[in-house]
């Protein structure tokens, strides 16, 4: 018989139709070109004095596409929208290479080579001094010539590989690896050759990026800010289903209404996964930064940032107090950071945008607001975002209620089945009571079956503890109807029915 690894499997499917557990689902992963960092290891920003310390100052790079991008932008709009947690995963051109240094012993003897977290041009800017005490040595980074890291006292050449290689690459900014001499002399090793190579970056790297983002870092969003490819909204959408998150597209800027749509058409028509897609337009506009500069021009422009930074801002926002299953949108949905969007749409044109599944930003009432909720699902069953977020909520949540049970032994009395059971039906009354399943009742709102018809003397001797939790997720109001009858003034007016 075929067997699977010990976990826990969970999956979510949705019924064929008849005649705040949720801050993990907030966080953000991002792939984009940034000056300095390293590639391959997810960076988290939490603020945008992380963002300038790891990933290096507000730069405008601009790929093989000739598509700008300004990373620091969109994490600025994340952040100041209430976004608590950004992963970031630098992209870099093919031909990039990494700034590094040898250093030797007293003997002339290579100690050690020094290499910068990641390739670039940024390396060169990184210098090593290393002060020798004869019988230990101390290492300090300097980015720039400020400190970023400081070793303790080594006394191998070895010991400087072991400790910089252990700490996080995107604080330390340095890998050590230890040569042949002995410990290093009294020197200031200056990093050099480090270059850089946006103007090759391809959908081959964009899609790279994406790796470092592993299953252990949880569910979330993830997006790409700016970049409109097909192959790049594909990919997107491949690594959102594999990890169990919600891929955040971005339209391509200045984009017509009928443009929209047929974008939208596209990916749905070249992506397995669309169910885990939501696209939102237009772009958004954020304040500019103020400078101290007396001779800089004045006002300070205004910066333009992609859709999904907003969008994924307000969804870690809700998530902090609310299920998954809470639209970001509407009143949910209100920026209290962006001052305006590069295009209005006519009532008409929303119409047509809404069924086409792309999810408006729009400035109703002064207030930039997201006014659209849909994935790009063709399935109707998951045609809500908020379904669909809901799903990666319930998927996490019930992952690590499983986790309570694994190597637990099964008892013949069911004792163990029962206790499973108790266990979802809990989770499953904390969804209801946040209104994110539909019921007036629980028992109307889901049911949890680990009865004989499901724990089998086969899976039992397969040694599988089997679940079915069964749930209705709450739609949202998407339009309000409202009728006005008007009566004469000699008229009565009839009751109303109530509810």
């Amino acid at each position: 018989m075929t067997t699977k690894a010990p976990g826990v499997y969970t999956t979510v499917t949705a019924a064929v139709s008849s005649s705040s557990t949720g801050a993990a689902t907030g966080q953000w992963f991002v792939t984009g070109i940034t000056q300095q960092g390293p590639v391959g290891v997810p960076v988290p920003i939490t603020s945008m004095t992380d963002y300038v310390t790891f990933l290096g100052p507000r730069t405008q790079e601009t790929d093989s596409f000739n598509i700008q991008y300004n990373l620091y932008d969109a994490l600025d709009e994340y952040l100041h929208d209430g976004g608590v947690t950004a992963y970031v995963s630098r992209v870099v051109g093919p031909g990039a290479g990494t700034a590094r240094v040898s250093v030797v012993d007293g003997s002339a003897v290579t100690s050690m080579t020094i290499s910068a977290a990641g390739p670039g041009a940024w390396g060169n800017n990184l210098t090593v001094n290393i002060v020798n005490n004869g019988t230990s040595y101390t290492m300090t980074v300097l980015n720039s010539g400020v400190p970023v890291a400081t070793s303790p006292n080594l006394f191998y050449a070895i010991d400087a590989q072991n400790w910089f290689n252990a700490q996080n690459l995107w604080q330390v900014q340095i890998v050590v690896t230890a040569g042949s001499g002995g410990i290093p002399v009294t020197t200031l090793a200056t990093l050099s050759s480090g270059s850089d190579d946006n103007s090759h970056i391809t959908d081959t790297q964009w899609t790279g990026a994406l790796t470092a983002f592993t299953e252990s870092y949880g569910p979330g969003q993830v997006s790409a800010p700016g970049h409109t490819t097909t192959a790049g909204y594909t990919a997107l959408s491949n690594h959102a289903a594999a990890f169990n998150r919600v891929a955040l597209l971005d339209v391509a800027d200045a984009s017509s209404a009928s443009n929209l749509v047929t974008q939208a058409q596209t990916i749905q028509s070249n992506s397995t996964f669309e169910d885990y897609t939501g696209l939102f337009a237009p772009w958004v506009i954020i304040p500019g930064i103020s400078t101290s500069n007396p001779g800089a021009s004045s006002p300070v422009p205004n910066r333009v940032v992609p859709p999904s930074a907003l969008a994924a801002a307000l969804m870690s926002a809700n998530d902090v107090t609310h299920d998954a299953n809470n639209p970001a949108a509407g009143p949910n949905g209100q920026s209290s950071y962006a001052i305006g969007v590069t295009q209005t749409y006519t009532a008409t044109d929303r119409d047509t945008l809404n069924n086409a599944s792309v999810n408006i930003i729009r400035n109703y009432n002064s207030v930039i607001t997201v006014y659209g909720y849909r994935s790009l699902a063709t399935d109707p069953s998951w045609t809500y975002l908020n379904n669909v977020r809901m799903r990666m909520q319930m998927i996490n949540d019930f992952a690590i209620l499983g986790e309570n049970y694994m190597f637990e032994q099964i008892d013949g009395k069911g004792q163990l089945f029962s206790t499973f059971n108790g266990a979802l039906a809990g989770q499953c009354q904390r969804y209801w009571v946040n209104g994110s399943l539909y019921g007036d009742t629980a028992q109307q709102a889901f049911n949890v079956n680990t009865g004989p018809q499901v724990n089998t003397p086969t899976t039992i001797s397969n040694s599988q503890i089997n679940a079915i939790v069964s749930v209705r997720l709450s739609p949202f109001a998407e339009t309000v109807n409202i009728n006005v009858v008007k009566y004469l003034s000699n008229a009565t007016i009839p009751n109303s029915p109530g509810i």
